[in-house]
């Protein structure tokens, strides 16, 4: 996706990652360089919510946000500490 930034170093995200991402307006990021890339991080990643299915707590999913198998050991293992 293209975008172009303004003399002032604006760039505006387009509505469709906007949407995508669940980001509103007033989202705070966090600038990272990264190589010769920039990467945009928020700072408030929005939390997953809990649901009971089958008898089990499920993780509901959150637009954007991936959970890996190493994403849930590291939470357990830092749980039990």
């Amino acid at each position: 996706m293209h975008v172009t930034m303004d003399k002032v170093g604006r760039v505006v995200l387009p509505k469709r990652l906007r949407d995508e991402l669940g980001l509103d307006s007033g989202t705070e990021f966090d600038a990272v360089i990264d190589g010769s890339s920039i990467r945009l991080q928020p700072r408030q990643q929005r939390r997953r919510t809990i649901r009971e299915v089958d008898g089990w707590p499920s993780l509901i999913a959150v637009p954007g946000q991936t959970l890996t198998d190493d994403d849930v050991r590291a939470l357990r293992d830092a749980d039990q500490r």
